[in-house]
């Protein structure tokens, strides 16, 4: 079996014993929405999407070897931690529009915060999904339009799963308060999570001259 290519090895997190996916759900979810959450009815399409996924990964898997499923799951659990940080992303502006509707004189300070959490992570979320490109682009196991097919199909399905779950945004003052604090400090755990898990290269910090 020959190694498997260095654009398509992914790193295991360093920093914590839990997955790196798990960090991303429990941020969205708990630090960014009330615990609440009302299930809608819309199952059904939920499943026809989950299974339409599967068939479609049992058909583009089956004749794998070793080496592509390596690949096949590479780029796999990029685009699920490239989704999960986007699902954060969506989760933090739901809750500082919440608070700022409810909160006027909270809804500057909010706003502001939230477009500096936005563009200290916008270069590393560039450099993720360029990565994942050229994974699709690069790998051996079948047609990059085909691996992009799939993705969408990944994307479909997740987005089903979540329109099952009806989210309650914070509205307590007490919470509002705490989501400045949120960002400040899932930010730098966000990147650090997308440099390691995804091989990313680090940047230079810009020395500083008085």
């Amino acid at each position: 079996m020959s190694q498997l290519p260095a654009l398509l090895r992914l790193r295991a997190p360093k920093a914590s014993k839990k997955s790196g996916l798990a960090f991303l759900a429990t941020l969205a979810v708990l630090v960014c929405l009330t615990p609440a959450q009302v299930r809608a009815a819309d199952e059904e399409k939920q499943a026809k999407e989950i299974v339409e996924l599967k068939t479609f990964t049992d058909q583009i898997t089956k004749n794998m070897n070793a080496n592509e499923l390596l690949q096949f799951r590479a780029i796999e659990q990029t685009y699920r931690t490239i989704r999960a940080v986007e699902d954060v992303d969506g989760a933090i502006a739901s809750a500082v529009k919440s608070c700022g509707r409810e909160h006027p004189d909270l809804k500057s300070q909010l706003n502001d915060d939230l477009m500096s959490w936005r563009a200290q992570l916008r270069p590393t979320m560039k450099d993720a999904r360029s990565k994942l490109d050229q994974m699709v682009l690069y790998q051996s196991y079948d047609s990059p339009g085909n691996v992009r097919s799939y993705l969408k199909l990944f994307d479909r399905a997740a987005v089903a799963g979540a329109e099952n779950i009806k989210p309650v945004p914070i509205t307590q003052r007490e919470e509002c308060l705490k989501l400045e604090k949120s960002m400040n400090e899932s930010e730098p755990k966000l990147k650090a999570l997308l440099i390691d898990t995804l091989g990313l290269k680090k940047k230079d910090t810009p020395t500083q001259t008085k």
